[in-house]
């Protein structure tokens, strides 16, 4: 039975995965290369990622090589009895819950309030988003523009989508769940039907297939109003540039090469239109430093004609 020999490595190379080997047979070198990443502050989870290993397998070559491992803090956001039975949550006050929103970089649940958010009417919850909203002003936002008469916009905090997906995961654990509602989340209701905002597309509903692709709203619009599906190098664009107002008037076919042309002209429109503005601005701080360096002359001549 030949030995396995393991290669040398260079610096700062990732260990190799090679087979199935045990934490016993592995070389020391090895382990001190993967424990350095560990104590330089990255995580186990990272490490074994970059290792091309698990967690449980660095934890299992750390202890048999008797190398250190930091201690897991949990963090609780109850308290518990001296018996070990977990006490009622405190409810957070609102300066806060103001703390909270104020740490976020984007609309989601703050881990403090996981328990408390059980308790809170749905009211209650929109108020919340709608304060997170205002405060961080996400990118990607629906659009502000008027809705047409057959959609109905929803929001996390509306009770008609909530009764729709009520109807869709009946009987169904929340593991097995049809559809949800991110806090986030922003969309339109359409025969009884969810389809959300994604920031860049339009309204959709479902997941991507190979077949039939995603289920776009205007798309799907279109293609019931007029009978036929949406022909090949075709696309539907809106004709008052509105997202919103998904009337079948307002949906037209254009080519895809017509729709690269016009975004092209307004990406240009837009890049000359900052480079205009830098100039200006740059052309204003020349002028203001011209006039205070005159200013500044104008002053040492006045002091010289005084003395």
């Amino acid at each position: 039975m030949t030995r396995r020999r393991f290669p040398k490595l260079p610096a700062g190379a990732p260990v190799p995965k090679i087979g199935p080997i045990g934490p016993h047979k592995m070389p020391l070198e090895w382990v001190k290369r993967m424990h350095a990443d560990y104590q330089a502050g990255m995580s186990l989870s990272q490490v074994a990622r970059r290792h091309h290993r698990s967690r449980r397998v660095l934890c299992e070559l750390f202890r048999k090589r008797g190398l250190s491992i930091r201690p897991y803090k949990w963090q609780h956001y109850t308290l518990r009895a001296k018996n070990g039975c977990y006490l009622p949550a405190a409810p957070k006050s609102e300066k806060e819950i103001e703390r909270l929103i104020d740490g976020l970089d984007r609309i989601r649940l703050p881990d403090p309030l996981r328990f408390e958010w059980r308790k809170w009417t749905l009211a209650k919850r929109a108020a919340f988003i709608a304060r997170m909203r205002r405060r961080i002003n996400p990118p990607g936002q629906q659009p502000p523009g008027p809705f047409s008469k057959n959609v109905i916009p929803f929001e996390y905090g509306s009770p008609e989508a909530h009764g729709i997906l009520d109807r869709l995961n009946a009987g169904l654990p929340s593991r097995n769940r049809r559809s949800h509602i991110r806090p986030g989340a922003q969309g339109l209701i359409w025969r009884g039907r969810l389809f959300f905002w994604d920031g860049l597309n339009g309204y959709h509903s479902g997941s991507w297939h190979p077949e039939t692709g995603r289920p776009y709203l205007h798309r799907m619009i279109w293609e019931e109003h007029n009978g036929r599906p949406v022909p090949a190098k075709q696309t539907v664009v809106y004709v008052d540039a509105n997202k919103n107002n998904l009337d079948p008037s307002n949906l037209a076919l254009r080519s895809m090469a017509a729709c690269a042309r016009e975004n092209m002209c307004r990406w240009r429109i837009k890049k000359a239109r900052q480079v205009t503005s830098l100039l200006l601005s740059q052309h204003q701080d020349k002028h203001h430093e011209s006039d205070d360096i005159i200013e500044q002359l104008r002053g040492r001549g006045g002091r010289r004609e005084a003395a």
